[in-house]
């Protein structure tokens, strides 16, 4: 055992008369409970102590650094030290095993919150949303998880999840939005799937369950009259929607990739538009173990003739820019499709439909199936699409384009209410 140099240990004391060894350390014994030291090193650190015997040995207990334990503090836990080792248990020993025990409480506090609907709804979000789905899909797949997943689900885990949980989330979707309800069983068996590839989960349970709502393939496609009506009410709405359907119908591009076009993606003169693999709809559905491709689109001659005639705005990279949101594209197309279909008269229509309406078309018009497809930019998934043909078909893809822009113009130019395609409004 020590030896005991008792002294009255006081606050001033400590602070002012106990100064740090000049190397290693010294040892100041409390007067008022035995065995109670106050450790100082040369580095100025000061920790209570106290030392017990046990088993025959000389033992120590570091109760804790001084001031965070106040003398009294230290005093107190000194004697509950006592009192263990008086039933001859070791308060080391006991240490060991309750800081076990906060050390497996606090894991499994961690594992719960690893395991929270919350938390693995956000990691599915940024590694497996983000990074593998196109923007459109993606923005769906965020409000699903925002609207009806978390607002249910938030704050309980993963795995207590059932098939009767399951059930009573798509009863609610359902009786707002019977189609909205088969999207959301999508994103949760997808989610689902993502956990058990994980290993956060054994088993999906959307699998024992089905499509609510039966769906139709739509197989909308403009008739030539329904063309020259939407062509021309285009027009009278000026921009930013009119040039934009417009272009659409010429191009059978996507509403995003449209509606995103940067003016350095355009080379008028070469009569070509370029979209980024990060803008085109395909980006995602690219063949596994291919790195996506710039998509490009080879550009008619009434395509180029109606961009030259686009305003700029300043020194704005996007052609199509939102005027109240600085760096994003124009919004408001349902809005711009009302007006469409109020002076056009033509209804049941959806801007999907014009991508329809032109591979329609094309097929109509003898180009080659490959060609068409390529013109969609569709991913040829076929075993010579994935390992063997590498060929872009642009000039093939060109042909087609104009083909189909000669068609649609011919089409409009004929009708005699036709007003000049190229007069763009500004209003």
């Amino acid at each position: 055992m020590p030896k005991r140099n008792s002294l009255k240990l006081t606050d001033t004391h400590i602070q002012k008369m106990i100064k740090p060894p000049a190397s290693g350390r010294r040892e100041y014994f409390d007067s008022l409970v035995d065995n109670l030291c106050l450790r100082i090193s040369a580095s100025g650190n000061r920790s209570w102590c106290i030392y017990y015997r046990l088993g025959g040995k000389n033992r120590r207990y570091t109760i804790g650094n001084y001031p965070t334990y106040s003398i009294a503090e230290a005093r107190v836990e000194a004697n509950q030290i006592k009192k263990i080792v008086a039933k001859g248990d070791d308060p080391v020993a006991e240490r060991k095993v309750e800081r076990a025990k906060r050390a497996a409480a606090m894991d499994a506090e961690k594992s719960l919150a690893a395991d929270s609907v919350d938390v693995m709804a956000d990691l599915f979000i940024t590694r497996y949303v983000q990074k593998n789905v196109r923007p459109a899909t993606a923005k769906d797949y965020q409000s699903h998880f925002k609207v009806d997943i978390i607002p249910s689900w938030g704050g309980r885990t993963v795995s207590t999840i059932t098939r009767a949980d399951i059930s009573s989330l798509l009863d609610t979707v359902e009786d707002r939005a019977p189609i909205q309800c088969n999207r959301v069983r999508a994103t949760l068996s997808k989610w689902f799937n993502w956990m058990v590839e994980r290993g956060a989960l054994d088993v999906n349970p959307v699998l024992s369950t089905k499509p609510r709502t039966k769906e139709v393939l739509r197989d909308r496609v403009l008739s030539e009259d329904e063309l020259v009506s939407i062509w021309q009410a285009s027009s009278n709405i000026g921009w930013p929607f009119g040039p934009i359907f417009q272009l659409l119908l010429l191009t059978a591009k996507r509403r995003g990739e449209v509606a995103g076009m940067y003016w350095d993606e355009l080379n008028l003169k070469d009569q070509t538009w370029s979209i980024q693999p990060e803008r085109s709809g395909t980006k995602q559905r690219q063949v596994s173990g291919r790195s996506p491709k710039i998509d490009v689109v080879p550009l008619s001659s009434h395509a180029v003739d109606l961009i030259k005639h686009f305003p700029r705005f300043g020194g704005n990279p996007l052609v199509f820019p939102s005027m109240s949101k600085n760096g994003t594209p124009v919004s408001g197309f349902s809005r711009a499709c009302r007006r469409v279909s109020e002076l056009s008269n033509v209804t049941n229509w959806r801007i999907h439909d014009f991508r329809a309406t032109v591979r329609t078309n094309l097929s109509a018009l003898g180009v080659r199936k490959e060609v068409a497809d390529k013109v969609l930019n569709h991913v040829d998934n076929t075993t010579d699409g994935r390992h063997y043909d590498f060929y872009d078909y642009l000039p093939e893809k060109r042909e087609a384009l104009q083909l189909w822009a000669n068609k649609l113009i011919s089409t409009v130019d004929s009708d005699p209410s036709f007003e000049s395609r190229n007069q763009i409004s500004h209003d």
